[in-house]
C-alpha cells in the first residue's frame, strides 16, 4: 500500500472554530479567512484554514501528510472530505494554534510550488494530505492571501459581523496596518445594529417623535 513521503501528528486547539497552517515565509503574521466563507477547508497563498461547526476552545487531533502524488482516498473513514489548491513560498510549514500564538508543530513540503491540498474530517480529528498541483495548476488558480490581522483584534469577544467591519478598517487601502479608534468601534457597531433605510425617514415612528408632539 503506498505511504506518504513524510507526517507530523499533533494536537491542535480549535480556537474560535478554526485552526490554520501556514508556510514558514509567512508565518510573522496571522491571516484570518473571510467570517463568511462557506466552505470548511480555506486555501489561499501560503496558507490552509480549517474551520469547524464547534466555538470556543476544542482540541483536536490533526495529521499532515506529504505525498508525491495523489494519495488514495479513505473512503468510509472520514465523516466528509474537501479538496482545494494551495500555494507555498517555501514549502515549509508551521503548524499553528489558530490564534497564531504557539506552533504545534513544522512540517516539511517538497519546496517552492503549487500543491493539491486534501482534508478529510471526523469526530474531533482531521487528515490533512498535500501532493504536487499537476501540470494545469498554476498560482493564478489560487486565491490571493487574505487580509493580514492583528491576534489581538481576533480574540475580542464581540459578534462576527462587527469584527468583521474592525478586520476591514483595521489596514488601509495599500493593506498597511492601522489603530483602530474608539469611532472606528461604535461606527462597527452602528453598521450591525442601526435600521436600514430607505431615506431619512425610513425609521421614524408613524406617529412622530417626541420633538414632533
Amino acid at each position: 500500500m503506498p505511504q506518504p513521503l513524510r507526517h507530523l501528528e499533533y494536537e491542535v486547539t480549535m480556537w474560535e472554530g478554526h485552526f490554520i497552517i501556514e508556510d514558514r515565509s509567512a508565518w510573522a503574521d496571522y491571516i484570518m479567512p473571510p467570517f463568511d466563507s462557506g466552505g470548511w477547508l480555506l486555501t489561499t497563498e501560503n496558507q490552509v484554514t480549517i474551520t469547524g461547526t464547534s466555538q470556543g476552545l476544542v482540541p483536536c487531533d490533526v495529521r499532515l501528510e506529504s505525498w508525491g502524488s495523489e494519495p488514495p482516498a479513505g473512503a468510509g473513514l472520514w465523516n466528509t472530505t474537501s479538496e482545494s489548491l494551495a500555494y507555498f513560498a517555501s514549502g515549509n510549514l508551521v503548524a499553528w494554534t489558530a490564534c497564531g500564538e504557539s506552533a504545534a508543530g513544522e512540517f516539511s513540503l517538497s519546496g517552492e510550488g503549487v500543491y493539491r491540498v486534501r482534508a478529510s474530517a471526523g469526530d474531533q480529528r482531521f487528515l490533512i494530505q498535500f501532493w504536487p498541483g499537476t501540470g494545469t495548476d498554476t498560482r493564478d488558480d489560487v486565491p490571493a492571501p487574505g487580509r493580514r490581522i492583528d491576534p489581538v483584534l481576533l480574540s475580542l469577544n464581540i459578534p462576527d459581523e462587527v469584527k468583521t467591519v474592525l478586520i476591514e478598517r483595521s489596514t488601509d487601502a495599500e493593506g498597511n496596518p492601522r489603530e483602530l479608534t474608539e469611532q472606528d468601534i461604535r461606527e462597527a457597531y452602528a453598521a450591525k445594529y442601526s435600521p436600514r433605510r430607505e431615506n431619512g425617514d425610513a425609521t421614524r415612528p408613524p406617529g412622530g417623535t417626541r420633538d414632533d408632539q
